[in-house]
Formats: structure tokens, C-alpha cells, sequence
């Protein structure tokens, strides 16, 4: 029989030994494709699409001044809040959060106003009964938004007074444009003397436009500064109010000539200027009324947000972390199922019947791949068919290219768990170097925690662990619809087949010592 026959007849025969153990076992199948999908299941059911509301008590004394404006807040509280009361007594409070009764105490500084006045930030301070570093984070989260919107009605305020300054600053401007008219119309007659009174009641009112007009359109004109464009609604920017502020002044001033003995030539060169005064004036009116026709709100906070993934697809919990579960299980199955091959046929005696026969240890190996290879993949099939189409986890990327990130996972999985049997001497130490092997993967993988945020000497050990590889192949298909990317791919390829050679090498000592 040639030689390559003899071969795969070797190879062959482990197929029937490993998947005959296998299939004698319908329960562990059974337990193997429904316990994953139904810990899946139960994950997306203890974790709905909402975010966590926050139990918060306000601590408010009764003398505040700042007590009304806190309870207007606590009826319109987001939704990562939810008002529970006002306690004007800090140790009482205190007290209801030890008791988990509350999740945070916002106490509101007593005199808010006083400490502003002598040029220092009012503080809010927030309690938390937290030793989770991501809800204390959320909770520093909620607190900023907290401060935030305060901050936002103090403007608020501050804006619908100064609008109602520009009310009667409108009224000033309306004195002085019709001054300016009256004006005109003397100077244009002859009328010298006329033209002197009106003068000084236009000088009277636009003393008055002067001293309100920078208060009133202030907030305006500093958000036009910030952008670089004037606000929708608001007209030119505060820089142009003050131009023609400035230019209704020049105009002004180029009258001080006027008196009893101006001739009548000088006279209709006045009317002229007095008719840019008048027409400068009009835009200046046009702009404080583009000033008051915006609602307070969006003068405060003029921009907002959306966020959009390039997939056009927001995942819950449940998707998110599906492909790195399926990953995780895919890994823990072939690590355990492997390490407890090699192990448990030198226990029963069976090594010694390989090292009497034909077979070799490269032989040996690859049967024992193939065999798991193929049990394992079927297992992968079913598993993500019932994430697919049973929890509505979504497959953006190709299923080629998935079928390809399974095949790579597996079989350098394989190579550890491989690698776990030919060094363990029991099946008690291959278990424990398994769950060892988890549990570092669960921690160091990606699965929890970002790798972005990990500290760099310990990336080392996160991509040696094929989990890392698995996670990111089948976030990057699923999730994004990309293909595997090549580096990945090649690294995880690399330490498979690195794996096969070591075991190779250490399966052909322990065959010829037996």
C-alpha cells in the first residue's frame, strides 16, 4: 500500500475514536450547544437597552437661596437621575445612603452666589456608596451633567434678563431714530434751530443706547466670538453690533459744528450724514430684535450632538458582547477537550499501544486535530446560527470570512490545550491549567476591558492568548462587517502553528519513552 494511503488511513482512525468517546455522551452535546446559547440568553435578559437612573437626594437647608431653583430641577430630572426628595439635613442624608436607600447625596452649597462674588466656583458635592471603578465613573458622569445643566439654567437666566434689557434699550433706539429722523427733516428745510434741539435729544438718548447696548447684546456677541460666525437668528455677531455702535457715534460727533450760524450749504451736508446716523441706527434696531426673538435656551446652549457608528447599527448589551462570548466559549471547549486527550490516554495505557504500532506522533497529532476540528466547527455552526437568527445578533461581514476566523481560533486552541495534556500528569492538573487558562483570557482578552486601556508590557500577554484574536476577528465581521484583518489573522496563525510543532515535538518524546 503506498505510503500516503497508510497515512490517512492513521490519520482516519482517530476520527472514529474521538468523535465514537464523543457521540457516547448525547448529554454533554446537548449541554455543550444549549448551555452557551442559554447563558447568551440570559445575559441580554439581565441586561435591557437602558441606562442605570440614579436615586438622588438633594441636601438644600431651608435659609438657600438657591432652594427654589433645585427644586425645579429636581422635577425635570433626566434620565440618568431620579429625584427622591429634598433633605435639608446633610448627616440625615448621609445616613439614607449608608443604607443604600439613595445611590448618590447632592449637597448644594449654602450661599452659591456669595462664593461667585468673591471669585470662586460654587461646588456641588456628591456622595456615592460605590467601590465599582466603572459606576463611579458613571456616577462622576451623572455629576458633570448635573453641574452642567445648573450651569445652563444660571445663563438661562442671565440671558432672559439681559433680553429684557434689550426691551427697553429697543425703546431708547426707537427715541433716537426718530430723533435722528426729526433731525434730518430740519436740516433739510433750514430749519437751524430745530435741528439744534433735536441734536441734543439724540445725543441724550444715544448716551443711554451706550450704556446698555454692550450688557444687552453681551452674551450674543461673546458666542459669536467663540465660533466665529454669528449665532442663527442673532444677525452680524457682537463685534458688528459694536461697529455700528461705533459708526452711529461718528456720525454724531461730525455734528458738533451745528449751531445758530451754520449756512444752509453746511446744512444739507449735515442732513446727509444724519441720514447714515439714521440708517445705521435702523440696522442696530433690526439686530437687538433678532436678539430677543431667540429663546434664552438656545442662546445657552447653541449646539448639540448625535452620534453615528459607520455601521448605522446601535447594539445592545447582548450583541455587543456576543462574538466575544462565542469566541471565549470556542476557546475554553477546544483548550479543555484537548488537554484532557493526550493526559487520559497515558493514564488508560494507551500511549503504549501507539508506541508498538505504525503510527507516528506527527500521525497521531493531526488526527487528533482533525477530529476536534470537525466536532468543534459543527458546535461553532450551531451556536452562531442560534445567535443569529434566535437572539437577532446581526452578521454584517461574510460568513466565509467568519468560517476562516473559526477555523484559525479552534485550531490554535487546540495547540494550547494540546500543550496543557503533554505537560499536565493527571486529568486534575489539565483541568485546573484550563480554568487557569480561562480566567486569564476572561481577564486579559479584551473581553471586559479595553486593550486600548491596558497597560502596554501586559499587551504581551493578552496577544498570546487566542481568545484576544478571536474577540477582535469576530467583532470586526459581525459588527462592523469587515474582513479579518491580515495582521491578526497572521499572528494568530503564527502561534497555531508554532504550537504544532512543540507538541509534535514533545508527543514523539513521550511516545518513544514509553
Amino acid at each position: 500500500m503506498f505510503r500516503p494511503f497508510r497515512f490517512f488511513i492513521r490519520v482516519s482512525s482517530f476520527l472514529n475514536k474521538e468523535l465514537t468517546e464523543i457521540f457516547r455522551q448525547p448529554q454533554l452535546i446537548l449541554i455543550l450547544i444549549l448551555g452557551p446559547f442559554l447563558i447568551m440568553l440570559l445575559f441580554g435578559l439581565a441586561y435591557p437597552d437602558q441606562t442605570r437612573s440614579l436615586k438622588t437626594l438633594f441636601v438644600v437647608s431651608d435659609q438657600n437661596p438657591f432652594r427654589e431653583e433645585i427644586k425645579a430641577f429636581a422635577s425635570k430630572m433626566t434620565d440618568t437621575m431620579t429625584a427622591v426628595g429634598i433633605e435639608p439635613n446633610e448627616q440625615l442624608a448621609l445616613s439614607k445612603l449608608a443604607l443604600n436607600q439613595v445611590d448618590i447625596v447632592v449637597v448644594v452649597p449654602e450661599n452659591p452666589l456669595a462664593t461667585i462674588q468673591q471669585n470662586q466656583q460654587a461646588q456641588f458635592r456628591v456622595y456615592h456608596n460605590e467601590v465599582d471603578p466603572y459606576q463611579v465613573g458613571y456616577i462622576r458622569f451623572v455629576a458633570s451633567e448635573l453641574v452642567d445643566e445648573m450651569n445652563r439654567q444660571v445663563l438661562q437666566t442671565m440671558t432672559e434678563q439681559g433680553q429684557q434689557d434689550a426691551a427697553s434699550l429697543q425703546t431708547n433706539l426707537e427715541a433716537a431714530s426718530a430723533n435722528a429722523k426729526a433731525l434730518r427733516e430740519a436740516l433739510e428745510r433750514g430749519d437751524v434751530n430745530g435741528a439744534v434741539n433735536q441734536k441734543q435729544q439724540l445725543k441724550t438718548n444715544l448716551d443711554l443706547v451706550r450704556a446698555a447696548v454692550g450688557i444687552s447684546v453681551g452674551i450674543s456677541a461673546g458666542m459669536g466670538n467663540q465660533t466665529g460666525d454669528p449665532i442663527p437668528q442673532t444677525g452680524q455677531n457682537g463685534q458688528d453690533v459694536m461697529s455700528t455702535m461705533d459708526q452711529v457715534d461718528q456720525g454724531v460727533s461730525a455734528l458738533d459744528g451745528l449751531n445758530a450760524s451754520t449756512s444752509p450749504a453746511d446744512a444739507a451736508r449735515m442732513a446727509t450724514q444724519v441720514g447714515e446716523v439714521e440708517k445705521n441706527l435702523n440696522t442696530l434696531s433690526q439686530q437687538l430684535s433678532q436678539f430677543r426673538s431667540v429663546q434664552p435656551r438656545i442662546l445657552v446652549s447653541p449646539f448639540t450632538y448625535k452620534t453615528s457608528p459607520l455601521a448605522q447599527v446601535e447594539y445592545t448589551p447582548t450583541g455587543f458582547f456576543t462574538p466575544s462570548v462565542i469566541a471565549l466559549l470556542l476557546q475554553h471547549l477546544s483548550v479543555t477537550f484537548a488537554a484532557l486527550s493526550i493526559v487520559r490516554e497515558r493514564r488508560s495505557g494507551i500511549m503504549e499501544l501507539f508506541r508498538v504500532s505504525p503510527i507516528s506522533a506527527f500521525e497521531t497529532l493531526v488526527g487528533k486535530y482533525m477530529s476536534y476540528l470537525l466536532f468543534e466547527g459543527l458546535l461553532a455552526a450551531i451556536i452562531t446560527l442560534l445567535v443569529v437568527f434566535i437572539l437577532g445578533v446581526p452578521m454584517l461581514g461574510s460568513w466565509i470570512q467568519y468560517a476562516g476566523a473559526v477555523a484559525i481560533l479552534l485550531f490554535t486552541s487546540l495547540g494550547f490545550g494540546f500543550l496543557i495534556s503533554l505537560l499536565s500528569d493527571t486529568d486534575t492538573q489539565a483541568v485546573q491549567f484550563s480554568m487557569l487558562f480561562l480566567l486569564a483570557s476572561i481577564f486579559f482578552s479584551g473581553f471586559f476591558m479595553d486593550l486600548r486601556l491596558m497597560w502596554k508590557p501586559v499587551t504581551f500577554l493578552a496577544w498570546s492568548l487566542p481568545a484576544t484574536y478571536g474577540v477582535r476577528m469576530f467583532q470586526d465581521i459581525m459588527l462592523r462587517g469587515y474582513s479579518i484583518p491580515l495582521l491578526i489573522f497572521e499572528g494568530i496563525a503564527a502561534i497555531g502553528v508554532l504550537l504544532f510543532f512543540i507538541n509534535w515535538s514533545l508527543l514523539h518524546r513521550k511516545m518513544a519513552t514509553y
